[in-house]
């Protein structure tokens, strides 16, 4: 769990690379949900949405349930334009619990018209 610390620390910090360099290693170890949560942000924070996506999608099939996943995922579709999409990933990570209040910087694009 510590590696994982040290690659969350690394990301948070600007280094991309180096995060990513230790997301790939820890999953060829353990390749679990939050893991791929975490590289595809290192890769949406790299311009790099098609990685990205393929991550989050990976993240969703291996744990359905886990509602930070979907909120990357809108993230990650907001950055393609993809709007209506990535509401539908917001509405499901609140159906989830997710916490509304952490939500609530997406609901002016997500606002019924």
């Amino acid at each position: 769990m510590a590696r994982t610390g040290l690659a969350n620390l690394k990301k948070n910090n600007g280094d991309l690379e180096g995060a990513l360099k230790d997301y790939n290693q820890l999953l060829t170890e353990k390749p679990e949900s939050l893991l791929y949560n975490g590289r595809a942000d290192v890769y949406l924070k790299m311009k790099k949405s098609k990685e990205a996506l393929a991550d989050i999608n990976k993240a969703i099939s291996i744990d359905p349930k886990f509602s930070q996943s979907y909120v990357t995922k809108a993230i990650i579709l907001f950055e393609s334009a993809k709007d209506k999409e990535a509401c539908s990933n917001l509405d499901k990570a609140a159906a989830l619990g997710h916490e509304k209040a952490l939500l609530t910087e997406f609901e002016g694009k997500c606002a019924k018209k």
